[in-house]
């Protein structure tokens, strides 16, 4: 957690979903042990997000109502967003442990503004609308120069997602990567944020790993070749009694809901000749 790679630190919703996952699995188990019947362990980010939120969708003794919401303003005047002259947003941050109210100081004396009456004991929004005041009259061109010149204080423009993948999907040579893969099997090109980029060897290099082959695709070549636990004639067999499939579904990625299928759809299902 303490290298330079850690851009999102931990996922919120990802520890919980492990979570869910870990409790669906032990449930499971124990119905199993119960009943004599096994169930279908399910968990999913997205139900993880919702338990996130359970404590700020229903009221309950002792709940506190000033939950943040509406514009994001930051910790405070020093560090939060801000817009300039043509209206794009800038995100103004002071650097920790520092004196704020010489920070503040110098952004009034760098922008002549030195004369107003102005520090950090005053409220937070008092001191913001002044900063706001300032910063509408000067282009991003300028605020950036000037604010990034100030002694512990960093500014930097809002950027759009789209402009970060197209800045940052040229060699995996950055801390902050993204892999643009045009031919992927799933039949469309896909982008996504590339892992190997928290890689730091020694002597090695940085590559890109290949796209996943299908699930099942494999399989002959697993089985037969590298791990010799069968013949070729002996996976027939297993193949024909649905023991092992080459293809768990018709596409790369299966769709709809297996479970909701009858038993000759789902035996299309794995044998990837069904529509799904």
């Amino acid at each position: 957690m303490k290298t330079p790679e850690e851009h999102a630190h931990i996922g919120t919703i990802d520890v919980v979903g492990g979570f869910c996952g870990a409790l669906a699995c032990v449930c499971s188990l124990f119905k199993r042990r119960r009943t004599g019947q096994a169930d279908v362990a399910r968990a999913s980010l997205a139900s993880a997000g919702n338990l996130l939120q359970v404590s700020l969708a229903y009221e309950f003794e002792g709940r506190v109502w000033n939950e943040p919401c509406g514009h994001a303003k930051g910790r405070h005047a020093l560090y939060r967003w801000y817009h300039s002259k043509e209206g794009e947003h800038l995100f103004l941050a002071s650097a920790r442990n520092c004196d704020l109210n010489e920070v503040l100081k110098n952004v009034l004396t760098k922008f002549s503004s030195s004369s107003l009456s102005l520090s950090m004991e005053h409220a937070d929004d008092e001191v913001a609308k002044v900063l706001q005041d300032i910063f509408k009259g000067s282009n991003m061109k300028t605020l950036l120069k000037e604010l990034n010149e100030i002694p512990n204080l960093y500014a930097v423009k809002r950027r759009t997602l789209s402009s970060l993948r197209s800045q940052y999907s040229k060699s995996p040579t950055t801390t902050y990567d993204f892999d643009c893969i045009k031919d992927h099997p799933i039949g469309s090109s896909v982008t996504m944020f590339a892992t190997n980029v928290s890689v730091r060897a020694m002597r090695g290099k940085i590559r890109r790993l290949s796209t996943a082959p299908k699930y099942g695709q494999d399989a002959e070549h697993v089985l037969v070749k590298m791990l010799g636990l069968v013949s070729s004639e002996e996976l027939k067999g297993l193949v024909k009694r649905g023991a092992v499939v080459s293809s768990w579904s018709s596409r790369y990625i299966p769709s709809g809901d297996p479970w909701s299928l009858s038993k000759k759809e789902y035996m299309d299902y794995i044998a990837g000749t069904g529509d799904c």
